[in-house]
């Protein structure tokens, strides 16, 4: 499977705002995905190119660059991924990476998330690797782990009745550059 986003503007002189006219007169952000799945094995890759980018966007982007692989192998009780890949823990608080192209976000994960349930009540999520930053990956290591565990879960289908609790703890490392005080 695959796809194709491409977001373009044409910009003109607006004599009665008197607005910062850019440099070029078009942006063009554009996004190709291509992704591979057999059984339990899938793949992927994603390509950007900001021809040049639209007004907003950080201009380190005016590039165009394949930004994102993976070879992932998912199960009912395990599932790994190597390379680059999004996540999140709870509802987002702890730790998150996500993409938001109209916002021109996109901190995904450059390195190994693991997945692992090893009872029907309990899930596990290690994480280990460097957020991407523009075209490039950030200077932190971060290392994080997830556990969730279901107190109640209901057999029934369609039962809206669950509790659960989870713990969450994210490391970040980034070595100290500044000066020595």
């Amino acid at each position: 499977s695959g796809s194709f986003e491409s977001n373009n503007q044409l910009y003109v002189k607006d004599a009665v705002t008197n607005a910062v006219f850019p440099q070029d007169r078009i942006g063009s952000n554009n996004y190709l995905k291509a992704d591979y799945r057999f059984q339990k094995i899938s793949m992927g890759i994603q390509y950007e190119a900001y021809l040049p980018s639209l007004q907003g966007y950080p201009f380190v982007l005016n590039d165009a660059k394949l930004v994102q692989k993976y070879l992932s192998y998912q199960d009912t009780k395990f599932g790994l991924t190597v390379g680059n890949f999004y996540e999140q823990f709870g509802s987002g608080l702890v730790f998150r990476s996500w993409e938001n192209r109209q916002l021109g976000i996109n901190n995904a994960m450059e390195g190994i998330n693991l997945r692992i349930s090893p009872t029907n009540n309990l899930d596990l999520k290690f994480v280990y690797g460097k957020q991407r930053k523009n075209f490039d990956k950030s200077d932190g290591t971060l290392r994080a782990v997830d556990a969730n565990y279901q107190i109640i879960k209901s057999a029934e289908i369609n039962s809206e009745k669950s509790l659960s609790a989870g713990v969450s703890f994210v490391s970040r490392y980034q070595q100290y550059t500044g000066p020595d005080p």
